[in-house]
């Protein structure tokens, strides 16, 4: 029956891409793309083929998952990443358009336009270089007088700003972060009274950035099939803004 099949094929195919690894959703390699329409064509067809036995379902998928790990790991290797990866083509350099790298990307003058539009420079004459990158995405370096002013250019000292580190998750606290910090608990806890929240399971998520400021964001109960379907427009309870900050 289609539906056991579909309950063996669909589980196997996300472990499989779960092995290839992440830096299949991180690049866009021409042998990344052909793994992806071939492991999802052929689960297709393993699922709707009855005549194909099971057994085949897990030889042939697994057969393309290392097909592209063994890829993978070559490409790292320099003369086949030339070959397999390929190499960025520069098409703005010094403020100039270069109408052969166009050509032999199939790109037209128009396109590129649009594309560097997307990255926010409606004006090519802004741009200083821009190259198509070999996954495809189009990295921009602006001239020098149409880039935004960075605290060095103004010669400011600006603090060390770290990644925020995530203390409560949707009702649940991290203890393994709490620890990270040198925190406990308790001290998270009377935290959370002095907002009038009395227990983690009332907030959304609650975070400690490394200039020991605490965010905390108070949880709605928002019912699931209304945020879904139809929008959802809560209101914060007064005297308690939806981000409170605190330095301990």
């Amino acid at each position: 029956m289609l539906w056991s099949r579909a309950l063996v094929v669909y589980p196997l195919t996300i472990i499989l891409f779960r092995f290839i690894g992440r830096g299949l959703q991180f690049h866009s390699r021409p042998y990344d793309i052909a793994v992806q329409v071939l492991l999802g064509s052929a689960a297709a067809a393993l699922i709707f083929d009855q005549e194909i036995p099971i057994w085949k379902a897990f030889t042939s998928l697994g057969i393309l998952a290392l097909m592209h790990t063994v890829l993978s790991f070559v490409s790292l290797w320099n003369p086949a990443k030339r070959f397999l990866v390929g190499q960025p083509h520069v098409l703005v350099e010094n403020g100039q358009v270069l109408k052969a790298n166009l050509i032999m990307n199939q790109i037209s003058i128009e396109e590129l336009s649009a594309a560097l539009r997307e990255k926010g420079y409606p004006d090519l004459c802004d741009v200083e270089f821009a190259l198509l990158e070999a996954s495809g995405k189009l990295s921009v370096l602006p001239k020098s007088q149409a880039r935004p002013v960075t605290p060095r250019d103004l010669h400011l000292r600006t603090d060390y700003e770290g990644l925020s580190t995530m203390i409560i998750s949707d009702g649940r606290v991290d203890a393994e972060n709490l620890k990270k910090v040198n925190l406990s608990e308790d001290w998270l806890r009377a935290q959370l009274a002095l907002r009038g929240v009395a227990n983690p399971q009332e907030v959304l998520f609650a975070t400690l950035d490394t200039q020991g400021d605490l965010f905390v964001v108070r949880n709605q109960d928002v019912p699931v099939l209304q945020a879904l379907f139809r929008g959802v427009q809560t209101q914060v309870p007064p005297g308690l803004p939806p981000m409170v900050p605190y330095r301990h």
